[in-house]
């Protein structure tokens, strides 16, 4: 795609989170809807809470949010944001057409405090986060250098139905693929992509997809690898016990968000010949079984 000057991310900060996240190894960024304060609420409740309070590296979670037309909605966000202190807010209008809008204000926020791992998430995802520690430990190396990883897709479409949530016209974009991208429900950038992605996207003429835009076009304009996370889930879940094998987990509702992360920390996946179930951990079945 040709060069394009877009001079569009001149938004300012309308809320500023009260943390300190300047070196720190890990910092989250959930993109957030205005109304789905249920979904922040249950996020802060469960995986984000354990990412906080995990062993290991220091941690921190905030959400990014453009704003609302609505007035009443927006005093309810100032409001979660005085008890909170963790949203960011950019005065551009809250809209999933401009999503990918939003994620470039992201790398441009986040590359000032320079973390080793900028983990970006939607707010209908789950993460495993001991699971999410590990598959980083275990990919240290190329973290080293500018990376971007998650649930890569290949040899992708544009859907050009018009009436598709996901639907791209061949005037935003002709191809007939898109290039490599990882699914935007959950993934991983390396420090030190952030600045030269954040500096190739205002070049890039933008694309609604924000995962397709920045993961795709822009991590490609920009040289920047792509690598795979394990056990990604983007379409569900079936049975809550198979969380302890995903990193993380798409379109999860907020109460069912809770519930995966109660399964988690109480109840086992134990199997035998026969089948598979869900069980507490204290339960005298599994003891008999690990003796």
């Amino acid at each position: 795609m040709k060069s394009f000057k877009s001079g569009n991310y001149n938004y300012t900060e309308l809320l500023r989170p009260k943390g300190v996240y300047k070196g720190i190894p890990y910092l989250v960024v959930v993109a957030s809807g205005i109304m789905n304060r249920l979904r922040r609420s249950a996020i802060r409740d469960t995986w984000a809470k354990g990412l906080r309070d995990s062993d290991g590296a220091e941690a921190a979670v905030v959400f990014l949010l453009g704003r609302s037309e609505i007035q009443y909605f927006q005093k309810l966000v100032n409001t979660e944001h005085t008890q909170y202190g963790d949203i960011v807010q950019f005065d551009f209008k809250d809209t999933f057409r401009n999503a990918s809008l939003k994620t470039v204000l992201m790398l441009r926020w986040a590359s000032k405090f320079n973390p080793t791992y900028l983990v970006k998430a939607d707010d209908d995802t789950i993460v495993n986060v001991r699971k999410l520690r590990l598959e980083l430990q275990s990919l240290q190396a190329n973290f080293s250098k500018p990376v971007i990883a998650g649930y890569e897709l290949i040899h992708v479409a544009p859907r050009r139905m018009k009436n598709d949530k996901w639907a791209v016209s061949e005037k935003e974009y002709p191809d007939k693929l898109y290039p490599n991208f990882v699914s935007g429900c959950l993934y991983v950038i390396s420090g030190k992509a952030l600045a030269p992605l954040y500096e190739t996207a205002l070049n890039t003429r933008p694309l609604s997809l924000e995962d397709v835009f920045v993961t795709g076009l822009v991590a490609t304009r920009a040289g920047i690898p792509r690598v795979s996370l394990k056990d990604i889930e983007i379409l569900g879940l079936d049975e809550a016990c198979e969380m302890h094998e995903k990193l993380a987990v798409h379109h999860i509702s907020a109460s069912r968000m809770r519930l995966l992360s109660r399964v988690l920390s109480s109840f086992v996946r134990h199997c035998t010949s026969l089948s598979c179930s869900c069980i507490p951990l204290a339960s005298p079945q599994l003891k008999a079984t690990s003796k």
